[in-house]
């Protein structure tokens, strides 16, 4: 009897080391793969996708059919503020120009602009959206709250299909009464 159960102990861890080999090898290559080879260039754990910034390539499980990445231009952005310091309670009128790397206006991108504290005078909301015309400007107007902080600096995102987003801030200084 003793050597059967020793052939049983055998069979037993046989069988184990055949299942969790069959477990690791699945783990590596099957549904768990984006948990083990993730791309780390931008969080997108997606099988066989990459992505750079909306820029993305595919490859199916076995290599084949692969289509290079669709290189994108970054959308240039500058934004102003006039003028540049204002009275608490007036309004100042934010100015943004989104261009490409060739200073080409860049027409119906996009415009989001956040703001900590006041609002923009066209929403009513401390977040203004919009669309940059034909020559790539966006304009809208900004009332400091009063009493008010002694600057405050707004987030700039201009963003459109096919282009790398664009970020820069503006600054607007603000004197109390």
């Amino acid at each position: 009897m003793p050597e059967s159960g020793s052939s049983f102990g055998k069979w037993v861890g046989g069988i184990l080391g055949t299942i969790i080999t069959g477990l690791v090898l699945w783990w590596l290559t099957g549904p768990m793969t984006p948990f083990v080879h993730k791309n780390t260039s931008n969080g997108n754990n997606d099988v066989g996708t990459s992505a750079q910034d909306g820029a993305t390539s595919t490859q199916n499980q076995k290599g084949n059919n692969q289509t290079n990445p669709v290189p994108e231009e970054k959308i240039l952005v500058e934004a102003s503020s006039d003028p540049y310091t204002v009275i608490a309670g007036e309004q100042a009128s934010i100015n943004v120009l989104a261009y490409t790397g060739d200073k080409n206006p860049l027409e119906n991108a996009h415009v989001e602009i956040g703001a900590g504290g006041g609002f923009f005078s066209l929403s009513g909301n401390h977040v203004e959206l919009g669309t940059t015309n034909n020559k790539g400007i966006f304009k809208t107007y900004w009332k400091a709250p009063d009493p008010a902080a002694s600057g405050y600096v707004m987030g700039v995102t201009v963003s459109k299909d096919g282009f790398i987003n664009g970020k820069t801030e503006v600054t607007v200084q603000v004197t109390n009464h």
